[in-house]
């Protein structure tokens, strides 16, 4: 898990949204975001991906950083 690139973490249906643990950041491109964008086209409006970077344990780093996309973009969490 923590030797790979990513680890889906978990899915909150409240915001609804799914996080996506990243350990390899290198491989989180605009190429890598733009085709997800594009696969959000086919959920709700409010669904949201959130790429988190993960830490060497296999867990969230503490404060969170990452990237929260949906339909229509990104923003930094």
């Amino acid at each position: 898990m923590k030797n790979g690139d990513y680890w889906m973490y978990g899915i909150d249906l409240t915001i609804p949204s799914v996080d996506v643990l990243v350990f390899q950041t290198i491989n989180l491109t605009p190429d890598l975001v733009s085709d997800c964008a594009c696969l959000l086209d086919e959920y709700s409006e409010d669904f949201r991906l959130r790429f988190i970077e993960g830490g060497k344990d296999g867990k969230p780093l503490v404060p969170l950083g990452g990237l929260k996309l949906n339909r229509y973009g990104g923003e930094p969490i």
